[in-house]
């Protein structure tokens, strides 16, 4: 159940972590030959720190916190600005690089230029990258050994347009997930909102028919022009004056829908999303009746989160995943537990974007009278998702 940016995120951290692994390779000679004139304290860090750390990040990409590997990748930068700039201090022969070779770290900037897009917001990784280009810069004209400045601007600047370009093409990638994720979220807010608004216009339609029918029973009642009517009609007028004066808000839910076709209707939503059902429900049960709007928030419930069971409980190994709805009657209600057995999630790290899982299973049912939803999960040992009705419970 991950936001498109956390999505994004990840993807990106794995591809910078195959990019560091072909630039680490591509520049195995240089690191080698520069390793023999340099500190090797500091070589050795460099190189653990520089070209080991994206490719173990690419690996927990999809397993670890947004926030650890966002932190990972800002210690990724600031290292290699740091290592960049030592550089002159760690080499043991200073004319190793007169009029030669880069500084391996120069040559591919670009990633960790790439780390910071992901650590920081746009004007923070655009100043990360002018510094680190204009270091790199510095470094070259340093150990190249001439007074001439031109190959050190020209070094500096094809650093400044390649880290600029892969810079430019993450935070678009990344401001594109902020956008689904936004969009996403205006549209579930809408769709609440309708719902809701539904909801309310049913209920007036409903108390309208009903108040409707008991006027007309009044004057029917009325027209007898008998004591005895002419009491009850008085008594009925109170009645339907206190209805009217009486918050829409605070009044009874007169539809429902008896358990057994509300048992039906959830049967035909699970086969919908291709998840087995089973129910304890038999003709045999006391009658019970369902009020129409908790029977819409259980079923909407359910049926997100089947969907999400089937959209995010995918084990990255490939294992079938076993998913299940199972309907137990209550003594005077229902219960209903969407489970799996899927890669689970941490609740407690649903944030304010993931109202499906927020509105469309936990608020909508909790704001139902006699309602509840809970969700269990654990990472890697799945997902179980409980809503509750008793008929006799009248508190949310």
């Amino acid at each position: 159940m991950q936001s498109a940016y956390d999505r994004v995120v990840r993807t990106l951290i794995v591809s910078i972590g195959i990019g560091s692994v072909l630039f680490t390779l591509l520049g195995l000679s240089g690191i080698v030959e520069q390793h023999a004139f340099l500190n090797p304290a500091f070589s050795i860090a460099a190189i653990v720190i520089y070209c080991g750390l994206p490719p173990a990040m690419a690996i927990v990409a999809f397993r670890a916190p947004i926030a650890l590997l966002r932190g990972l990748a800002g210690f990724h930068a600031l290292a290699s600005l740091t290592f960049l700039a030592l550089w002159i201090p760690a080499m043991t022969d200073s004319q190793a690089l007169v009029g030669g070779n880069l500084t391996w770290i120069s040559n591919t900037i670009a990633v960790a230029t790439s780390e910071a897009a992901i650590a920081v917001g746009f004007i923070g990784a655009w100043a990360y990258m002018f510094v680190v280009s204009l270091v790199a810069g510095v470094v070259r004209f340093i150990t190249f050994g001439s007074s001439d400045p031109s190959q050190a601007v020209q070094d500096g600047i094809m650093a400044f347009i390649l880290s600029g370009f892969m810079l430019a093409l993450i935070q678009l990638t990344i401001f594109a997930g902020r956008e689904q994720d936004q969009l996403a979220t205006v549209a579930r807010e809408g769709a609440a909102a309708n719902a809701a608004q539904a909801a309310v216009e049913r209920q007036r339609t409903r108390y309208q028919a009903s108040s409707r029918d008991e006027v007309l029973s009044t004057l029917y009642t009325a027209s007898h022009n008998t004591a005895d009517s002419r009491e009850v009609a008085r008594r009925s007028a109170m009645q339907i004056l206190k209805q009217l004066n009486q918050p829409a808000a605070t009044l009874p839910l007169v539809a429902t829908i008896p358990v057994t076709e509300f048992d039906v209707s959830l049967r035909t939503a699970a086969v919908a999303e291709g998840i087995s059902y089973a129910s304890s429900n038999t003709p045999d049960d006391s009658p019970l009746n369902v009020p129409i709007e908790v029977a819409d928030a259980l079923t909407d419930a359910m049926v997100e989160a089947m969907r999400n069971s089937n959209r995010h409980a995918a084990r990255r190994d490939g294992r079938p995943i076993q998913r299940s709805v199972r309907v137990s009657r209550l003594p005077r209600g229902i219960e209903i537990v969407v489970k799996d057995n899927g890669r689970g999630f941490n609740p407690r790290r649903v944030g304010v974007d993931r109202l499906g899982v927020r509105l469309n299973i936990v608020q909508r049912v909790n704001s139902q009278r006699g309602a509840s939803a809970s969700i269990l999960s654990v990472r890697g040992r799945g997902t179980s998702v409980k809503l509750e009705w008793n008929e006799g419970n009248n508190e949310n």
